[in-house]
């Protein structure tokens, strides 16, 4: 392990921290075992119950849906949805850091400038490509 690793077994705040995310992971992972009902089933009878109403922990939805269950199941898609872009993003910057490792020259200096010029424009990029943005222009453009 790093030395910077080992110095955090030693800091009670991240390790509460990372034992909090750990059981959120987990609660996720595991939410199929550990949900108490069906997320889907509706119950028009049981809609908007408060807290703790017939073993809903955190009451139910406007469809009669237990919220404790929609909420464990949804962490499973939050965290797909969170962890999918990092992996694809490494695997394609492991992939481009490789190419222009082994080829080198000319390759190398074609990944490494296209790179600073996304590094560089980064923040125009990501405005132009906001569908907020576009919504608004369009928005503004249909009054005028």
């Amino acid at each position: 392990m790093a030395i910077g690793a080992l110095s955090l077994r030693h800091d009670p705040a991240t390790l509460v921290f990372a034992a909090i995310v750990l059981s959120i992971v987990l609660a996720a992972l595991l939410s199929p075992l550990i949900a108490p009902f069906d997320p889907f089933k509706e119950s028009i009878a049981g809609r908007l119950k408060p807290f703790g109403w017939r073993g809903h922990i955190a009451g139910t939805d406007e469809l009669g849906r237990d919220m404790l269950s929609r909420l464990l199941y949804g962490g499973r898609v939050s965290l797909l949805m969170g962890s999918s872009p990092v992996l694809v993003a490494t695997m394609i910057g492991g992939m481009l850091g490789v190419i222009a490792g082994f080829v080198g020259g000319r390759v190398n200096t074609a990944i490494m400038r296209t790179m600073d010029v996304f590094y560089a424009f980064r923040r125009c990029c990501w405005r132009w490509r906001s569908p907020e943005r576009w919504a608004a222009a369009w928005a503004t453009a249909c009054w005028r």
